[in-house]
This record gives structure tokens, C-alpha cells and sequence, in this order.
């Protein structure tokens, strides 16, 4: 469980496979850029495989594991294998035995498109017709017992491809053959809530945060670093800031331990304000720039030592929630675009 600041931590993304906003009045879809309105030819340039989820995801059990065991179904033909993963990590209430079912914009508190989506008791998936994505947990009954004690896990919702699987159609990406790596971004929360007691509540133990995360590592098999990691994490949201602000430090420790390093990046390189305000937010970042600081970070801080930035490749990509405390959130999305330029 890679620790993020405050003693806040972040789980191996990788073994599993090789803030308060108030609800605000809702937006209609034509008052934010919708996934539907994409052309064929964005679409493709997308680094993202299947960024409208067409053949849905892969459940992952709830502690990690390389093995899915269900196949989740968006309404669409799944003609090939699934791109995509969903862990539920340390969830007590699963989304293995549930069916799908269609919603409506409103049906769920914030909302603001119809797709199909899974539920359990406590947290749920949809994913829009036009290729939206909506995430929401409540941690009340995880936390049934009293607030999270220091050595607690939590629960935590994640999106995930792994572009070094072989069934999955993009390939990881390297680092010294891109001109850039464009992320376009869509995102809004509804609603972060903090159901802890001001008694109970102790930022070092307790927030939710949703990140995106990829992976920046070293695939060449020749070098001693093979196999060794960045976690290069951009901001969504945390609770205890208006925008988070960077973070570095070894993954190191504590049970879980991935021994990769985290450069989490400034949230004011991706946002102007806070996006804890249940409207629509959208960021446009290269982040080839961010990618060379990151890796140049890491081998000062030891890690990395014999790579070269020929060896580096992108090679996955997360968006994800985590909830180290008694907090409810929502969050919706439209597909998500990082487009690839090459010298």
C-alpha cells in the first residue's frame, strides 16, 4: 500500500495485473463536451483502448489477483476481450453478484446522464451511452466499527488498463519517442462527504482523494532496473485541499509495499481551481514535460539508478478513488482522451 502524504497510502495498481462539494443543480449534457461529440479521428489517436468501455471491463476480486472473475457488460455487444479492469479493492460488498441496470439522468443523486451501470450496497459503477463513467462509494459500512484506526486498510474503486497485457490493443509507449502525451480531461463531483465526527476526524488517517494514476517504468529487459517504476499520479481530488499540492517519496515500509517511488504533481499544473464545486471541470496537459522532471526526481532521490530515459515507457493508466476514511463520493466523466505525438 504505497504511502501518499500525510501517511495517507496508495495499493500496488500493478499486482493485480502482471473537499466537501454540496450536490449542485445539474447541468444539461449539452453544457459540457460530450464523448458522443468526438470525431472518429480523436478518436483514434487515443493512447486509451476503448475509451467508450464498447466491451466492457474485467471485475477483479476484492484483494489482488491476476485472475477476473466476472465480466462486466456496459448494454453493448462485448465482441473482444475487455480492455479494461475494475478492482474494488478490500470492498465487503462486492459487485460480483450483481446485474445490470439502466439509469436515467437523476436516478442516482447527481446523475447527469443515462447509461448502464452495477451496484452493490454500497458503491457503483455506470457507464454512459456516449462513453461517460460515473464512480460513487459510501464508506459508512466499512466503517461500521468506529472511525479508520492507523493500521486499517480502506476501500478503494479502480478503472484500470495495463498496456503490457497482451489482449489489451495499446502498447506500452516510450518516453524518448514522444513529442507529447496530451491528456484531455473532463470531470466533475457531484458530492464528497465527510461522515466522521470533527472529534474523530484526523487529516493524517482520514480523506478521500480520486487520482489518475500511470505508470512510468523501465521495460528493458538487458537492465538491472527492469521491471522498476515511476507512479506518476495527477490530482483529481482530496479532501483536505482546494487544489493537492505535489508529493515525492519511496513506496516503502509497510505491508503492500511496491519499493517504486510516487511523484504525484502539482494539481495547479492540471486545474485553475478547485474542482470540488459539483461542476464540470476540464484539463488539457502535455505530460511529456512532467514525465522527464518525474524521472529526473526519481534518480536523485536513488531510484532508477542505472536507467537510462531510453529504457522508460508509459505503460498504464488508473483512475481511481480511495477512501481511508468514513467519506461518501461521487464522480462522473467523459472519456477520457490522451492523444500521442511522436517525433
Amino acid at each position: 500500500m504505497p504511502s501518499v502524504r500525510n501517511g495517507i497510502s496508495r495499493r500496488d495498481l500493478l499486482r493485480g495485473a502482471g473537499v466537501i462539494a454540496g450536490a449542485s443543480a445539474l447541468l444539461p449534457l449539452a453544457a459540457y463536451p460530450s464523448a458522443g461529440a468526438e470525431t472518429p479521428a480523436s478518436l483514434s489517436s487515443n493512447a486509451i483502448a476503448d475509451p467508450r468501455y464498447n466491451n466492457g471491463a474485467y471485475l477483479m476480486a476484492t484483494v489482488p489477483s491476476t485472475t477476473p472473475i466476472k465480466t462486466l457488460d456496459f448494454g453493448t455487444p462485448v465482441s473482444t476481450s475487455p480492455q479494461w479492469q475494475v478492482a474494488e479493492w478490500w470492498a465487503k460488498n462486492s459487485l460480483a453478484n450483481t446485474v445490470p441496470a439502466q439509469y436515467r439522468p437523476g436516478s442516482v443523486a447527481g446523475l447527469s446522464f443515462p447509461g448502464v451501470g452495477y451496484a452493490s450496497s454500497d458503491h457503483r459503477i455506470i457507464r454512459g451511452y456516449n462513453g461517460e463513467f460515473w464512480m460513487s462509494y459510501d464508506a459508512r459500512p466499512f466503517y461500521s466499527a468506529g472511525p479508520r484506526t492507523a493500521d486499517q486498510a480502506w476501500p478503494e474503486l479502480h478503472l484500470s488498463q495495463y498496456w503490457t497485457l497482451p489482449e489489451v490493443a495499446t502498447k506500452p509507449l516510450r518516453l524518448t519517442e514522444l513529442a507529447s502525451l496530451t491528456l484531455d480531461f473532463h470531470v466533475r463531483i457531484p458530492y464528497m462527504v465527510n461522515y466522521m465526527k470533527p472529534s474523530d476526524y484526523n487529516p493524517d488517517l482520514h480523506t478521500a482523494q480520486g487520482w489518475i494514476y500511470l505508470t512510468v517504468g523501465n521495460l528493458n529487459t538487458s537492465s538491472a532496473d527492469h521491471g522498476k517504476y515511476i507512479w506518476f499520479g495527477i490530482p483529481i481530488a482530496d479532501y483536505r485541499y482546494e487544489i493537492p499540492p505535489p508529493y515525492t517519496a519511496g513506496d516503502n515500509g509497510h505491508p503492500g509495499s511496491t519499493g517504486q517511488i510516487i511523484e504525484d504533481i502539482a494539481g495547479t499544473e492540471f486545474w485553475t481551481s478547485s474542482i470540488k464545486d459539483g461542476r464540470w471541470h476540464q484539463t488539457r496537459r502535455d505530460l511529456v514535460p512532467l514525465m522527464r522532471e518525474s524521472f529526473a526526481s526519481a534518480q536523485q532521490f536513488g531510484y532508477l539508478p542505472v536507467t537510462a530515459i531510453d529504457d522508460m515507457y508509459v505503460a498504464s493508466f488508473d483512475i481511481s478513488w480511495e477512501l481511508p476514511g468514513t467519506f461518501g463520493f461521487a464522480m462522473e466523466f467523459t472519456s477520457p482522451q490522451l492523444v500521442p505525438a511522436f517525433r
